[in-house]
């Protein structure tokens, strides 16, 4: 969803309304200077948010379409409305949001994101459940001298179907944000005897300030998510909300959770075992700069993508909604530019040297990251001998490239964004000890992809 909304839109809270005596978490909103040398990074503290405790409640099948409500295993699952309270504030009293987006990743235990709601509005009751039916207390984190936001937010929602979701707000008129307590809230649809919703919350805003008869202008984050944990109230029959309880599961094995096709991205680091602890350290903070600033020019939230991180590499899985032909072609350009401009003044044994390997295919979500023979196949497609080889033998090349037969299939030989297929050759890859074997098609990446 994208664009104005107008009046059960995201709002603020009255000024009046009472603080937390216990808020979930204040975290800094930082600038990164880099420092001289080039290895460290300081934050520069450029504002606040604070983010409520988060409150989770069911919802029943009725609130739902009927056709969704005819799904065969639409009853299989417990609807939860996930609501994240939240407040901004400026470091300097002249100091504007021009936007912000809130990131909620790794919501479980396997929760899906089914819509992602501006609430409805907030009044002396608390935030109403259920289309209104029972309110629920709603406790805001207060803001320091907040106005009452007026006029309307536009926001633009992402993570349909998947576990990592974010909001983006704005002033819809092009002005600046409020400070004030804000909430976003989403529908999860979630195991049926999940009795708690927990994740990692993190933020990042555009902020101005006027200096010297110009405008300046800011991009802080927070420094680290926070994570949470909140117990799932369930209504009862007359109205009053109970706490969760846990429904009767099966004792067997673990059951499967639901999976989902994503774009899968597996990268790694070249030479990075054979580098001192200075250098392993060096590497791993130019691989994560890197990783940023290919996305960000790519047009990609890298804050959206779904990760599990190894010392010298990421497997990475792309957003769902996402506009996978562009995102193939801008990200491989991007990513031997900044390659390029990164290795330029370095000597040749600091140099990073990536290997990367493409694949498409149905991904689970597991307790240490995700699984999945989509998971493996690119894993394998990144330690494959052909994809070692053309990197050792590309000895002026700071990328090479392994995409799997679909995506070759569906994506490269139709060239979206003018990507060269021709760039690309066949190859085989085959391991025998782990009974693997499948085509694929590998290429020397630069900016002329």
């Amino acid at each position: 969803m994208t664009g104005p909304v107008q009046g059960e839109g995201v709002t603020t809270a009255p000024v009046a309304a009472p603080a937390v005596d216990d808020p979930l978490a204040r975290l800094d909103l930082c600038d990164f200077e880099q420092m001289l040398g080039g290895d460290t990074v300081r934050p520069i503290r450029q504002g606040a948010i604070t983010f409520g405790r988060p409150l989770a409640y069911e919802i029943g099948l009725e609130v739902f379409p009927a056709a969704f409500r005819e799904l065969r295993d639409a009853r299989k699952w417990r609807y939860v409305r996930l609501v994240l309270p939240f407040a901004l504030e400026a470091r300097a009293q002249r100091q504007e949001f021009l936007d912000v987006t809130i990131r909620l990743r790794r919501a479980g235990p396997e929760a899906i994101g089914l819509d992602l709601e501006p609430p409805r509005p907030i009044g002396p009751g608390g935030l109403p459940a259920v289309l209104g039916a029972v309110p629920i207390p709603l406790h805001l984190p207060a803001a320091p001298g907040g106005p009452v936001l007026a006029g309307t937010i536009a926001v633009e929602v992402n993570g349909y179907g998947s576990d990592s979701l974010g909001w983006s707000l704005r002033d819809a008129e092009g002005g600046p944000l409020a400070d004030g307590s804000y909430v976003v809230a989403a529908v999860l649809r979630m195991p049926p005897g999940a009795t708690t919703v927990s994740g990692e919350l993190s933020a990042l805003a555009s902020l101005r300030w006027p200096y010297l008869g110009s405008m300046q202008l800011s991009r802080p984050r927070t420094r680290h998510p926070e994570q949470f944990s909140t117990p799932i109230i369930l209504l009862d029959p007359d109205g009053s909300p109970t706490p969760a309880v846990t429904v009767p599961v099966h004792n067997g094995p673990s059951t499967i959770g639901t999976g989902t096709t994503r774009l899968c991205l597996a990268a790694d680091a070249e030479a990075y075992s054979s580098r001192d602890v200075h250098g392993q350290l060096a590497l791993q903070r130019r691989f994560v700069e890197v990783l940023d600033t290919a996305a960000r020019y790519a047009g990609l939230d890298r804050g959206l993508w779904q990760w599990q991180e190894q010392g010298d590499g990421q497997l990475v899985l792309l957003p769902l909604g996402l506009d996978e032909p562009r995102a193939v072609a801008d990200l491989l350009r991007e990513l031997a530019v900044a390659l390029r401009h990164l290795n330029r003044d370095l000597r040749d044994d600091a140099r990073l040297r990536l290997r990367l390997a493409i694949h498409t295919g149905l991904v689970y979500p597991a307790h240490n990251g995700y699984a999945g023979d989509a998971v493996i196949h690119v894993s394998r497609l990144l330690d494959s001998t052909p994809l070692r080889t053309a990197l050792r033998e590309a000895t002026g090349a700071d990328l090479v490239v392994a995409v799997s037969a679909i995506v070759y299939d569906e994506i490269v030989r139709h060239e979206p964004r003018d990507l060269r297929a021709d760039r690309f050759r066949p190859v085989t890859v085959e391991i025998p000890s782990k009974g693997f074997r499948a085509d694929a098609w590998i290429a020397v990446a630069d900016a002329t992809m």
